[in-house]
């Protein structure tokens, strides 16, 4: 959108996500949904989001921000090479 917010609602995400809003209708996040994404810089998660697919944000080298409550499975290289990433907001049973 123009306010550089993208709302992810499944699939593979447009490669030019600045923003990523995780929609309320999704409860996981695709293998590779944001995968080699450039620009993405943060990412928010609603907490009925359960899994984070494959590789999901691999080598999002701009990825600083992700807020994910109520994740319970994190799959494989889901954050492989997202070497800007300081900013996890996970809440833990």
């Amino acid at each position: 959108t123009g306010d550089g917010i993208f709302v992810y609602t499944g699939g593979r995400a447009p490669q030019d996500v600045v923003h990523a809003i995780i929609d309320e209708s999704v409860e996981e996040i695709d293998d590779e949904a944001f995968y080699r994404h450039p620009n993405l810089q943060s990412v928010v998660c609603h907490g009925g989001v359960m899994r984070v697919g494959t590789c999901a944000f691999g080598f999002c080298f701009s990825l600083e921000r992700i807020k994910m409550p109520g994740v319970n499975f994190i799959e494989y290289g889901a954050f492989n090479g997202c070497n800007s990433l300081a900013d996890v907001d996970a809440e833990l049973d």
